[in-house]
């Protein structure tokens, strides 16, 4: 993330298997995902990283 809190990248760290869930995934998050920037000890803005899993499940 930057140092305003948007997202700049999407890295996949264990792909579903599927090419497609795995760009729709990063597509939804560059598009939606809004962040407070991190701070340092000085509480100034600061570029920083973010993990989290996506779980798709098919509608039954």
């Amino acid at each position: 993330m930057s140092e305003a809190g948007e997202v700049t990248a999407c890295n996949i760290l264990e792909s579903s298997g599927q090419d497609d869930l795995d760009g729709a995934a990063c597509s939804a998050l560059m598009r939606r995902a809004r962040f407070n920037p991190a701070r340092n000890a000085s509480d100034e803005p600061v570029r920083s990283s973010y993990t989290n899993k996506v779980r798709w499940q098919i509608p039954e």
